[in-house]
C-alpha cells in the first residue's frame, strides 16, 4: 500500500547540496509529508490489527495477518507493529505521549517513550 513512496535513497541524492535551496526545501516538505502520510497509515493499520487480534490466539493471529496483509513484514518492522498495536489499544497513553513529545514524530518512538516511563 505504500507504493507511491521514493526509494529514500533517491530522495538524498536530489537534496544533496548541489540542488538550489528551494529544491531542497521542496523535497524535504515531501519526505515530511510521506512520513506523516505514513504514520496515518500505520495508525489505521493498527486498528485493523487490533480489531484482527480479538479472540484470536497468537498463532490464528499470525495467520489471519498472513492471509490479509502477505507483505506486512517487509513493510512494517515487528517493533512498529507493536507501536501501532499500542496507540490502537491505548488511544489515551498514546494522545498522553504526544502531547509530552511534540517532536517525537512517529509512533513507534512515542511507544519506545512509553516503555521508558514504565521502565
Amino acid at each position: 500500500f505504500m507504493t507511491h513512496q521514493f526509494p529514500i535513497t533517491v530522495l538524498y541524492e536530489l537534496a544533496a547540496p548541489s540542488v538550489p535551496d528551494e529544491h531542497g526545501e521542496a523535497l524535504q516538505v515531501l519526505v515530511d509529508n510521506q512520513e506523516e502520510e505514513r504514520e496515518t497509515i500505520l495508525l489505521v493499520l493498527g486498528r485493523q490489527l487490533l480489531e484482527g487480534r480479538k479472540g484470536r490466539s497468537k498463532e490464528n493471529f499470525g495467520k489471519w495477518v498472513s492471509r490479509n496483509f502477505p507483505n506486512l513484514r517487509e513493510i512494517v518492522s515487528k517493533d512498529e507493529q507493536a507501536a501501532i498495536l499500542w496507540a490502537a489499544e491505548f488511544p489515551e497513553k498514546h494522545q498522553d505521549m504526544l502531547d509530552k513529545h511534540p517532536r517525537v514524530r512517529t509512533t513507534r518512538g512515542l511507544y519506545a517513550k512509553y516503555k521508558e516511563e514504565q521502565a
